[in-house]
């Protein structure tokens, strides 16, 4: 019985099985077939010496002889369970309890919880109940049991109410007869990297999975907008160690990723980074602690704004055994302490995988704890007005299976979902798939701007920094600098806001731009701008496009505020230039009126300049009217262009 203890314990039927034992002391089985208890027993010898198959088929024979049998229904139910047959051990589990419940009555929650599991939910349901019945005990077994029912109601829906889900394979540019997995896109969906496990060309460097090791590729989508053949990441990425669970920031200028039993690790695996120059990736540095632990840290994803690397890490102190944690990153390059997400998002279970979209709004994750259809399935929940994250729900079925799902995760537009899965008919072992997302899981639409900056007078490219400002707020959505090899940038522009765009470098006059996407819920055709940075010298208008005034009127309106706190900056860093700022506009109206706007538009900057603490000495301001136009004053795009305030270097 001894033998026996610890998996009766995890059945959930020991308190019955402690009185039967009395009970078998005295030849009290439940069966009174002498060659039956003796299978019985023999089945018992065999498993406390550890010999499983000669055990189960004791127990298989005493049932034969007594299909009555309740104890060894019971025990091979374990037997069954243990080895991964779950299924069966559930069937076996509730003949016993047929034949005989008296001492087993907890055995109806384990068969209500494989039931649940297995995805027999209208049993589940029944068999919760009769346990609720048969014990009356207000445990927290008894109020699990009763979520059961709830659960099992809410599973039953799902599965009546499938999602729509049509996965499509990646392809054999991407999928081959190994492993490829865990696949990460970049915001613009013109780049995709991936895991995959593969027998090592060289003798690895540290110990692999098996014989096999756990590398990046690379692929590209061309001109049609294929895949590419992926391509080994190759070193400083890939280091004849494990890498794995990449994730490229939405400015495509980083990756992070998990790396294992590297010499530089604190813990076992641990979170790295590399930046990009050009078309190269650098030398991979350990993000450290408080990211990074002597325990495991990995599965990292980082938000759009630059601000927060979510990751995963079997630290102590969580509420399971894996949870997922998030860091800020500090003005000073490194990471704030790690902080859980708390009961919303973690359980007792383990929970991981996170994805956090660009949208900064729709967190998608993988949990065992959560209402699951199977193992473990993919939830979603939504940033709430107060910034916290609201309660998961899970993505449904048949995205969610019987299986354990891996990572989700979602193209910029909201429109496709990537997942890895060994369904037949695949190129060999875990592939990658896409599907369309429905439309109810989806996050908010994002475009993204994508462009390169440049030296105005000679074409070569710069490295720049850029700013993306949220005009009603107010608030800084993404600071980031574009690549110092090819001037490129990349910024990822959520619908349904405007937004003001700086760039700037010292020596430079700075630039801005203007996105209206107040009231665009769906993701447009992206932009593409070539930014060209003047250097500073006299005479060369910048015009200030985020700078708004009412029809007609000349109070500046509060969303000009951010790109004139850039002109203030810019002023401050060049403390010896002086500037006019100019006012200009359309044809309409008579030029007596629109000099007088046009002057009082240019007066309204003067003030807000002066009273941000720029000396009066060193600024001017004149209202030219419709005197100087840019475009043509016969569209309503050109009357647009000429009403404008910009500001030039006089001195």
């Amino acid at each position: 019985m001894k033998r026996l203890l610890p998996i009766l314990l995890l059945l959930g039927i020991y308190t019955g099985l402690q009185s039967r034992c009395a009970a078998q002391k005295n030849g009290d089985f439940s069966s009174k077939n002498k060659k039956a208890i003796q299978l019985y027993e023999a089945g018992d010898a065999y498993y406390r010496s550890g010999q499983m198959l000669k055990a189960e088929n004791s127990f298989r024979n005493a049932i034969q002889v007594d299909t009555a049998f309740a104890e060894a229904y019971f025990v091979l139910s374990q037997i069954l369970i243990e080895t991964g047959r779950e299924k069966e051990g559930s069937s076996y589990l509730k003949m016993g309890l047929h034949y005989n419940d008296r001492n087993f009555k907890y055995g109806y929650k384990t068969v209500a919880d494989l039931d649940k599991k297995n995805g027999y939910y209208e049993d589940s349901e029944r068999y919760y109940r009769l346990f609720l019945e048969k014990y009356t005990a207000d445990t927290n077994d008894y109020a699990a049991a009763r979520r059961g029912i709830a659960e099992s109601k809410l599973l039953a829906l799902l599965v009546k109410n499938p999602v729509p889900y049509n996965p499509e394979n990646a392809g054999p540019n991407i999928n081959t007869r190994y492993n490829d997995y865990h696949p990460a896109l970049s915001v613009d969906g013109k780049r995709l990297i991936f895991c995959r496990t593969e027998p090592p060309v060289q003798a690895p460097t540290c110990p692999g999975r098996n014989g096999m090791l756990e590398d990046f590729y690379f692929s590209h989508r061309d001109e049609k907008n294929n895949w590419e053949k992926a391509l080994n990441a190759g070193p400083p990425l890939n280091s004849g160690c494990n890498e794995g669970t990449p994730f490229i920031t939405p400015d495509g200028r980083y990756m992070y990723f998990a790396a294992c039993e590297r010499q530089d690790g604190l813990g076992r695996c641990d979170i790295y980074v590399s930046e990009r120059a050009g078309d190269s990736w650098g030398t991979p540095k350990n993000v450290g602690a408080p990211v990074n632990s002597p325990h495991w840290e990995s599965q990292p994803s980082f938000s759009s704004d630059g601000k927060t690397l979510y990751f995963v890490s079997s630290r102590p102190g969580g509420y399971g055994k894996m949870d997922i944690y998030k860091s800020e990153l500090q003005a000073d390059g490194k990471f704030g302490p790690a902080q859980n997400l708390g009961p919303k998002i973690n359980t007792a279970e383990n929970d991981q995988f996170p994805f956090i979209h660009p949208d900064d709004q729709t967190f998608y994750f993988v949990s065992a704890g959560h209402l699951s259809i199977g193992g473990d399935d993919i939830q979603y929940c939504r940033r709430q007005p107060d910034g916290n994250w609201g309660y998961a729900q899970n993505i449904g079925y048949p995205i969610n299976s019987s299986d354990n799902e891996q990572a989700l995760i979602v193209s910029a537009d909201g429109e496709w979902a990537y997942v890895t899965s060994a369904r037949e008919g695949g190129y060999g072992g875990f592939d990658i798939y896409r599907f369309n997302l429905y439309p109810q899981a989806r996050p908010y639409a994002v475009t993204y701007l994508k462009g390169n900056v440049v030296d105005k007078t000679d074409g070569r490219p710069l490295e720049a920094r850029f700013e993306l400002i949220d005009l009603a707020s107010g608030k800084t959505v993404v600071a980031s600098r574009s690549d110092k090899v090819n001037g490129e940038f990349l910024v990822s522009l959520p619908t349904n806001k405007n937004y003001a765009l700086n760039v700037s470098r010292d020596g430079y006059l700075f630039h801005s731009e203007n996105f209206a996407l107040q009231g665009m819920h769906e993701a447009g055709k992206p932009f593409e701008k070539k930014v060209e940075l003047s250097p500073i010298r006299k005479d060369d208008p910048v015009v200030l496009k985020n700078v708004f005034f009412a029809t007609a009127e000349y109070a500046l309106l509060p969303e000009s505020k951010a790109e004139l706190d850039k002109l203030v900056e810019f002023l401050n860093k060049n403390a010896t230039l002086k500037i006019e700022i100019g006012g200009h506009t359309d044809n309409a109206g008579s030029d007596e009126l629109n000099k007088k706007l046009s002057e009082n538009r240019a007066r309204s900057v003067y003030d807000f300049l002066v009273q941000a603490g720029i000396n009066k000495a060193r600024l001017s301001y004149k209202g030219y009217g419709s005197t100087k136009p840019v475009a043509d004053n016969g569209t309503e795009a050109g009357r647009a262009q000429n009403r404008r305030t910009e500001f030039k270097i006089v001195e």
